[in-house]
């Protein structure tokens, strides 16, 4: 029935009908986040274990200083109670032994969120980047049957580092790796003498890339070289 102001109605009987969903909310009750540890330059990843039913979910989430931001949106598809979430490299921009990001809200596919307020939280490193800026080699000559000797000034920090490197014709070689300790600017590289077992007057070793112990090598392309004989 329909009545208007001077309580009229219609003369017949009125059935005008239609049918609506009600949608259950989306269930958050057991989320929970794992953020990975990264290099500045990467996307976060953060992995998330729930009750939510297999879908397509749009999260809100939080993050703290020193990359503060608010009300940032990621599209998450979650498949047998687990799923990840990206942070774009973008929006983590600044070093930290700890980043904090926070789940604040999941939205289903039909517009449905939590009826109660979410909050869940994990921190993560934000690992700086080697810096090679300064890095130079001087190789020291050798009988064939010793050890190659590589003496490396830098400005990296103390600590140890895979240094992969390329040795060029006659002994050429590519992809070879080493483990070089540097203290107080500078570090001994050790080319083993199985790798050099053909003489030259000129043989040339590069520096290709420099792997810290967080898995972070430069943003750029390596290429430091000296010759030997």
């Amino acid at each position: 029935n329909v009545t208007d102001g001077n309580s009229c109605a219609p003369a017949s009987a009125l059935s005008v009908s239609d049918d609506f969903a009600i949608n259950a909310l989306p269930d958050v009750s057991t989320l929970t986040i794992v953020a990975d540890d990264i290099c500045v330059g990467d996307d976060g990843n953060v992995t998330i274990t729930t009750s939510l039913a297999d879908g397509t979910y749009d999260f809100t989430y939080d993050l703290a200083a020193p990359n503060a931001a608010t009300d940032l949106t990621a599209s998450v598809t979650v498949a047998g109670g687990s799923a990840t979430m990206t942070i774009p490299a973008a929006s983590l921009s600044n070093t930290t032994a700890s980043q904090t990001v926070t789940i604040t809200n999941v939205t289903d596919g039909n517009s449905c969120a939590p009826a109660s307020a979410l909050s869940v939280s994990d921190a993560f490193a934000i690992n700086a980047l080697p810096d090679v800026s300064t890095l130079t080699i001087v190789a020291d000559d050798i009988c064939v049957g010793d050890d190659g000797n590589v003496t490396i000034t830098t400005s990296l920090v103390d600590g140890t580092y895979d240094f992969t490197y390329d040795l060029a014709a006659p002994n050429a070689a590519t992809d070879l790796t080493a483990s070089v300790t540097v203290a107080g600017g500078s570090a001994t590289m050790t080319i083993p003498a199985a790798s050099l077992s053909n003489t030259t007057a000129s043989q040339t070793v590069t520096i290709t890339n420099v792997t810290d112990g967080n898995s972070c090598a430069p943003a750029s392309a390596l290429s430091v070289s000296d010759a030997f004989a």
